[in-house]
C-alpha cells in the first residue's frame, strides 16, 4: 500500500501543502506535499497537526451512541430534557436522533451577518455559550422538526452539551477518554485557547481580513468561534478513527448500522458523493461503486479536510486529506482520490 503525490490537485487550488494518509488492515501510510506555510521556508510535515472542524461530528456522534449503549442518553429523547436548562426555548419535538442526522429544523450560525460581523470585529476573543444559544433562538427553526434536512452546527453545540450533561466530563475529557485513549491517538484531543490554536500548522485564508488579504489564522483564530468544539488531529489519526470506527472498534453492531443508515439531503452534482446522503454524523453515499462511501469534510477558516472510508463486505479502508489553505473542498477531493486509487469508488 502507497501514496502518490497529488501535486497538480494542490497547485491547482494554490494552497501551500497537504498531508494524506490512507489506512487499511496492513496499517497506516502517509505522505505529505508542499509547505508549512507561505514563506516556503520549511516543507510541510506528514505529522502536522489540523485543526479538522466539522469532522469533528462524527466524533460526536460517535459519543453519543456509546452514551445511547449505555443506555446514559436514549436517540428518541427530546433533546430539551437533557439540555434544556441551558436552552430552554428547544421544541420539545426535537428528537437528540433528529439533531444527529440534521433533521431538527434547528438553524445555523455561519451565514448570519451577527456572526460574521462580531468574527471580524474581534476573531480573538469568540462568543460564549449563550451568545450562540440567543443566536439561534432568535433565528428561529429553518422547519418543523423531522419536516426537512437542513445542516446545523447548533444542533451538534447541544449535542455535545448533551455528551457534557450526560458523562459529568469536559467535551475535552470525553474525547480523550472516549476516542483518542481506546485507539491510542496522541496527537488528536480538543483545542480550546489561542496557545493551543498557535501550537498546530500555519493555515491561510482570507476569512479574518477586511480587504481580502490572505493571513495565517491560527494566531488569530479563537477555536470558540467552532460551536460544538474544535478537534486537532494529524491525518494518520484521523484516517485511523474512521477506520476503527467503521472496523467495528468504537461502537456495538447495531449503533453502527444506526450511524450508516442514510437519509437522503437536498444536495445536487457533489463532486465526490454520486447521491449524497447523511447517516448520524457522517456524510453517505450508498451508490458508491465498491461499497458503501462514508466520511465527513471538514472546513473553516485556513484548513480544508476531509476523511472517508469504503465499506465493503464488512470491512473499511480509509483515507485522509488535509490542506493548510481554505481555497476550494480540495480535502474531500484529496480523500476521495486515494481511495479512487485503491477501490473503484469513481463513476
Amino acid at each position: 500500500m502507497a501514496l502518490e503525490t497529488p501535486t497538480s490537485l494542490v497547485e491547482q487550488h494554490d494552497v501551500p501543502g497537504a498531508t494524506l494518509a490512507l489506512c487499511s488492515a496492513d496499517g497506516v501510510v502517509t505522505r505529505s506535499i508542499g509547505w508549512h506555510d507561505r514563506t516556503r521556508a520549511a516543507r510541510l510535515s506528514a505529522t502536522a497537526r489540523f485543526p479538522i472542524y466539522s469532522i469533528a461530528k462524527t466524533m460526536i456522534a460517535t459519543i453519543v451512541l456509546q452514551l445511547s449503549e449505555e443506555y446514559r442518553l436514549a436517540l428518541e429523547t427530546p433533546l430539551r430534557e437533557v439540555v434544556g436548562s441551558r436552552a430552554p426555548w428547544l421544541d420539545p419535538a426535537i428528537s437528540i436522533h433528529q439533531t444527529l442526522n440534521h433533521t431538527s429544523g434547528l438553524p445555523d450560525y455561519g451565514s448570519l451577518p451577527a456572526y460574521r460581523e462580531a468574527l471580524l470585529a474581534c476573531p480573538e476573543d469568540s462568543w460564549s455559550e449563550r451568545d450562540f444559544l440567543v443566536c439561534a433562538r432568535e433565528a428561529g427553526p429553518q422547519f418543523a422538526p423531522g419536516a426537512g434536512w437542513a445542516y446545523s452546527n447548533i444542533g451538534y453545540m447541544l449535542l455535545r452539551l448533551a455528551i457534557e450533561t450526560a458523562t459529568g466530563m469536559s467535551f475535552a475529557e470525553a474525547v480523550a477518554a472516549r476516542i483518542a485513549a481506546p485507539l491510542g491517538l496522541q496527537q488528536t484531543g480538543v483545542v480550546e485557547d489561542l496557545a493551543a490554536m498557535r501550537a498546530l500548522n500555519s493555515g491561510f485564508s482570507t476569512t479574518l481580513s477586511h480587504d481580502g488579504t490572505e493571513e495565517d489564522i491560527t494566531p488569530r483564530y479563537h477555536p470558540g468561534w467552532v460551536a460544538h468544539g474544535l478537534v486537532a488531529s494529524t491525518a494518520a489519526e484521523a484516517a485511523r478513527f474512521l477506520h476503527a470506527l467503521l472496523n467495528g472498534s468504537l461502537l456495538a453492531p447495531p449503533s453502527l448500522a444506526a450511524m450508516l443508515t442514510p437519509i437522503r439531503v437536498p444536495v445536487a452534482g457533489h463532486p465526490v458523493f454520486r447521491q449524497p446522503c447523511y447517516g448520524l454524523g457522517v456524510m453517505l453515499d450508498p451508490e458508491a461503486e465498491g461499497g458503501l462511501l462514508v466520511g465527513h469534510g471538514g472546513g473553516g477558516p485556513g484548513f480544508s479536510l476531509g476523511v472517508l472510508g469504503l465499506v465493503r463486505d464488512g470491512q473499511a479502508i480509509t483515507a485522509v486529506g488535509m490542506a493548510n489553505s481554505d481555497r476550494g473542498d480540495i480535502g474531500l477531493a484529496l480523500a476521495a482520490r486515494e481511495l479512487r486509487r485503491m477501490t473503484p469508488i469513481d463513476r
